[in-house]
């Protein structure tokens, strides 16, 4: 939160965003956490340079802010580009910004991977099974886990989420 400080008026449309994304989007903490950091640094961005309301926001200051993120991977710059522009089709929904900002947004192109995942092999995953000490409750817990992962394709996220009542 220090990281990124931002003006009143922005903590407000940035607080509103998030109970929005968590009472009509259903998005899981995760992901609220995720968007709640991204808002909060593109925000910072542009009160750092000079924007002193929201209804002022221009196209130069969403594809600076994204320019100032070239550093990473095209993969992450895709998702943070997607993330940015629900936020933008936000404002333009409750009428912060007159425009639909969301369309100004550049489509980050994103090269395919050259290889295929890796994965294990049969005898691979039954030995890393077998080696599981099911004797105990926590054994019996790994085991699931794996048996998840191994099986099902689940992911750790997906795993860590899961909660009694989903069975």
């Amino acid at each position: 939160k220090g990281k990124y400080p931002i003006p009143k008026s922005f903590n407000v449309v940035l607080d509103n965003y998030i109970y929005y994304q968590h009472e009509v989007a259903h998005n899981r903490a995760s992901t609220l956490e995720a968007n709640k950091t991204l808002v909060r640094r593109f925000l910072h961005y542009l009160h750092v340079n000079g924007l002193v309301t929201l209804y002022e926001l221009r196209p130069d200051l969403i594809s600076g802010f994204l320019s100032s993120l070239i550093h990473l991977k095209p993969h992450s710059l895709s998702m943070i580009a997607g993330q940015l522009k629900k936020f933008l089709r936000y404002l333009w929904i409750t009428e912060i910004t007159p425009d639909d900002m969301s369309l100004r947004v550049p489509k980050i192109n994103v090269p395919c991977e050259p290889h295929l995942p890796s994965f294990w092999d049969r005898e691979k995953l039954d030995a890393l099974l077998a080696a599981v000490d099911r004797g105990s409750p926590v054994g019996k817990r790994d085991y699931a886990i794996l048996l998840l992962a191994c099986r099902l394709g689940m992911r750790a996220s997906d795993i860590r989420a899961l909660r009694l009542e989903n069975i």
